[in-house]
């Protein structure tokens, strides 16, 4: 900690000093007592939410417990099992109407409780009683109803479901029902029919709303297939109704936080007795904690206001004794961004003035050095071009490659004729009667005679394609740029192919700041590691010395020429090839060494 905190400037320290001393306890001290509170409130809100929900619980188990033991009584009350098994065909219609009559005042009965809408029985098709569309319906009704099939193939005894809505057309209300099949009491293989039990489903969202304890919240019935039975707001949609997979990964009976879009809510779940319904609430907790928002805004304030003084205490405080070092830190950052034009020319007696003239002299020293070292580079490098050039003796090149050329006709040797005639070619345009800038079009000339030359050495392998329109031709670029180039991506990209045959393909573009040119071949191409050293002599790699010395050559000449912004930019994919760009000016007029 105390290495950290050398590291700080001094103006950082006195303020990290006094709001170490004043806003640090002041913030923890508001952080403490708002989640004191807040856990206050949400167990407060628990416990209320606690007490309601088990209320609701209890009332809508009675209601399913009731709704079931209905179903259990028409099941297997003997007579009600003896008119419905009875042979359609063997029994005449005055015994089916007094059957008919009984059925329904049985069903009357049961429908005196307050929470049924309606008591249905699904029997034989043959019976005559059996469409009143009121109490009784035919059985082949509630094959074709998607429930029916449900039940068959659930195997549960009692079945509830939300009927469809073709099923609460024509004005009937909302609905929540449960079926159970009717089986002969003689025979338990053979059912007779099938009863069921309407609720309002009005009658379930009145006990819902009441269960809520915040205007936002909700409470909400949803089956274990992820149905929703019923919910306090059905206005409000499918909005805040979490997926059944997630609540069932809860525990049951306890209270969890969890995030719902961007709300974080407070839910609960427990099971109703006789069904497969879950009772979930949900509780914003923004709703919770609204009761104490207020308070923590108002200390947030009051943190605020304290936090400003503070800083301006530490402002002036560090300011007065940091004043002279910051302008010379903005001296130094504006050395180290390459502007040496920073002497100071007033500073006190102090140390900080004995250090600012000590800078004076070291930015002194520093600009004399640094101005002989970059004309020590310039006159090297133009050293070592000139150097290199003045290796060829033109003339006595001329002369023998002359005397090469009668000696091959005449001993009839085209091949050599034509060899010589290309490297005649390559070497003038190289030389280019000593111009260091020539034309771009001198330079695709002179690539053009270096790769017939190698072409002629390894029987046409490789496949020269120029495509750069006839205005950039006339561009002015140092001599010997292209050439290097195309070099390397014959010799370590096309030859180090296994069938040593492949194409490069110049092109170009210009816009007002540049020219560009592209060099682009199908050789071998390298890894990323080579690709990052290409261009860098510190680290070339010892192994492939001859690989990359002209490329990274050409590209500090063109750098020292234009600038840092221009020289080459190289691309490469392993196993696919390589492409080079070449930038360099294309509005400025340059004159010739």
């Amino acid at each position: 900690m105390m290495r950290l905190f050398d590291f700080l400037k001094l103006h950082q320290k006195w303020m990290l000093a006094i709001f170490s001393l004043i806003v640090v306890p002041l913030v923890v001290y508001t952080y403490l007592s708002y989640t004191k509170m807040a856990d206050l409130a949400k167990s407060q809100t628990i416990q209320l939410a606690e007490q309601t929900t088990q209320n609701t619980a209890s009332e809508l188990g009675f209601l399913t417990a009731s709704s079931i033991n209905a179903l259990d009584f028409l099941s297997l009350d003997r007579s009600m099992n003896e008119m419905l098994s009875r042979e359609p065909a063997n029994n005449d219609i005055p015994l089916q109407l007094r059957d008919y009559a009984n059925i329904v005042n049985f069903a009357n009965t049961l429908q005196r409780n307050k929470d049924f809408y309606r008591i249905r029985l699904y029997v034989h098709d043959d019976f005559v009683y059996a469409n009143d569309h009121i109490n009784l319906f035919g059985m082949s009704q509630a094959s074709r109803e998607q429930w029916g099939n449900e039940l068959i193939h659930s195997g549960q005894t009692a079945y509830w479901f939300v009927p469809g809505k073709g099923e609460q057309s024509g004005g009937t209300p909302p609905l929540v029902s449960v079926v159970r099949r009717m089986l002969n009491l003689d025979n338990f293989t053979l059912m007779i029919g099938i009863s069921r039990i309407d609720i309002l489903q009005s009658t379930l969202t009145d006990k819902l709303t009441r269960t809520k304890i915040t205007d936002t919240g909700l409470v909400y019935l949803q089956n274990a297939r992820g149905q929703i039975i019923a919910r306090s707001d059905p206005e409000r949609g499918s909005d805040g109704i979490l997926d059944a997979k997630e609540w069932q990964s809860l525990p049951a009976n306890e209270w969890n936080t969890r995030h719902i879009g961007n709300k974080s809510v407070m839910l609960s779940h427990r099971a109703i007795g006789k069904s497969d319904w879950m009772l979930v609430t949900v509780i914003p907790v923004n709703e919770v904690l609204a009761g104490i928002t207020a308070l923590r805004d108002q200390l947030i304030a009051i943190l605020l206001s304290i936090v400003l003084i503070a800083y301006f205490l530490a402002y002036l405080t560090s300011k007065a004794g940091t004043k002279k070092i910051k302008y010379l830190i903005k001296r130094m950052k504006r050395v180290q961004s390459g502007d040496l034009n920073v002497i100071i020319t007033r500073y006190g007696k102090d140390e900080i003035g004995e250090l600012v003239e000590n800078f004076n002299f070291m930015i002194l020293k520093l600009t004399g050095l640094m101005n002989e070292h970059i004309q020590l580079g310039i006159e090297l490098r133009s050293a070592d071009l000139r150097t290199l050039q003045a290796q060829i003796n033109p003339h006595f090149l001329y002369n023998s490659l002359d005397l090469i050329n009668c000696t091959a006709i005449e001993h009839k040797v085209p091949d050599i004729t034509t060899m010589v005639k290309a490297l005649t070619k390559y070497y003038k345009l190289g030389l280019s009667k000593g111009m260091n800038i020539v034309s771009l079009e001198s330079e695709l000339e002179h690539v053009k005679a270096y790769v017939q030359i190698m072409n002629m050495r390894y029987t046409d392998a490789i496949k020269l394609a120029i495509e750069v329109d006839s205005p950039l031709l006339s561009c002015r670029i140092p001599k010997i740029t292209l050439q290097p180039l195309v070099e390397n991506a014959i010799l370590h990209g096309i030859l180090e192919k296994a069938e040593k045959r492949g194409t490069i393909r110049i092109t170009g573009k210009q816009d007002r700041a540049a020219v560009y040119l592209y060099i682009e071949d199908d050789g071998v191409g390298m890894d990323a590691e080579r690709l990052s050293t290409l261009l860098d002599y510190d680290h070339q790699d010892p192994n492939h010395s001859d690989n990359g010395f002209g490329v990274k050559n050409t590209h500090d000449r063109l750098r020292l020429a234009y600038g840092d912004s221009y020289g080459l930019g190289i691309k490469s994919e392993h196993g696919k090839g390589t492409s080079v760009e070449i930038r360099f000016p294309s509005d400025l007029d340059y004159e010739e060494e």
